[in-house]
């Protein structure tokens, strides 16, 4: 809970900063965005790490393949990912791109699921 609480401190700190200098050099506005924006998803990278080891405890524990489990984190990914970059595309007015980066990640979303879905349907053809 600390380290929200801090990330969410830096974060509004940061766009106070951000706010001020976008005024007089855009650019640079945006070169800050990048690097508060990363600085947060590397904080909760770790944070997602310690959820992949309690999630592959469990999943060994309940004798569930890590091939089952692997698209599912592939997938947490994609989405953060390309959440994180349409909205920086929609920051610096580029909605066309945003769109785009949002329709690439769902469309590589189906591919890594594929795996997941290959393994649920002979599941299911086991059980008829």
């Amino acid at each position: 809970m600390e380290v929200l609480f801090n990330l969410a401190f830096f974060s509004v700190a940061g766009v106070i900063c951000v706010m001020a200098v976008k005024k007089n050099a855009p650019e640079i506005g945006m070169g800050m965005t990048l690097l508060i924006t990363g600085i947060v998803a590397f904080a909760a990278l770790t944070i997602f790490r310690k959820i992949q080891e309690f999630m592959s405890g469990v999943a060994a524990s309940a004798q569930i393949s890590n091939e089952l489990i692997s698209p599912i984190y592939k997938l947490i990914g994609i989405a953060i990912i390309t959440k994180l970059c349409a909205d920086m595309c929609r920051d610096a007015k580029e909605t066309a791109i945003a769109s785009a980066v949002e329709i690439l990640g769902g469309v590589v979303g189906v591919y890594m699921a594929l795996p997941l879905i290959s393994a649920v349907l002979k599941l299911v053809q086991s059980m008829l």
